[in-house]
């Protein structure tokens, strides 16, 4: 899902306009091992509570890991992923402009 996101000019700057890509975890089978096995291990991933924020390493991992895959896999139907080097003026800036 794709969303348009409107950042007004602040002190005199340029208004921006940013993207948000919203992509739901699911497992497809072409994850990585230790993904899978996490998921054996615990059948609710990736569909766990969030109620619990203390999450061990294996189940943090595999999080990072899943959700890195679903970027690298949408990216080619939004054009790829591109981060810009500086995405906001850094408050300094700011103050200087002004």
């Amino acid at each position: 899902m794709l969303g348009k996101i409107h950042y007004p000019a602040v002190a005199g700057g340029t208004a921006l306009e940013g993207t948000l890509i919203y992509i739901k975890s699911s497992l497809t089978g072409n994850e990585s091992a230790d993904v899978l096995q996490y998921s054996v291990l615990s059948p609710k991933f990736p569909q766990e509570s969030t109620a619990d924020q203390w999450f061990g390493e294996a189940q943090f991992e595999s999080y990072r890991k899943l959700g890195y895959h679903a970027a690298e896999s949408a990216s080619p139907r939004f054009g790829g992923l591109r981060v810009p080097a500086v995405p906001f003026p850094p408050k300094d800036a700011a103050a200087e402009a002004g």
